[in-house]
């Protein structure tokens, strides 16, 4: 089970939302390299601040389980502080039913050149 599931579907509304008012998948592959440098940046800094002791120290499943389930309470702490705020993101930035999807805007625009 991944504890991560929420802010991974979060993160993908928000590229197709880029992908959507920008008619162009650049911007959400360039948001998302930007996301990835960042976390491997964080993850590194993380890594190299840890002695080597702990580094090195096996980690039962077990272990990790009751680690991860310490931090919930916070995690679903900030879930439902920042729901509303992303709720509402995705509510006024995502297209709507009757919006052309940017396949056949781009299609168009490439018949009016012809």
């Amino acid at each position: 089970f991944r504890y991560d599931i929420i802010p991974l579907f979060v993160s993908g509304l928000i590229y197709s939302i880029l992908y959507f008012k920008n008619h162009n998948l650049t911007s959400p592959i360039i948001s998302h390299f930007f996301y990835n440098t960042l976390v491997a940046i964080f993850n590194g800094i993380d890594f190299f601040l840890t002695p080597e002791t702990e580094r090195n120290m096996f980690i039962s499943v077990e272990t990790y389980q009751n680690y991860i389930q310490s931090l919930l309470s916070q995690r679903i702490f900030l879930i439902f502080v920042s729901a509303p705020f992303v709720i509402y993101f995705i509510y006024k930035n995502f297209p709507k039913n009757n919006s052309i999807i940017p396949y056949y805007a781009n299609l168009a625009k490439i018949h009016e050149r012809n």
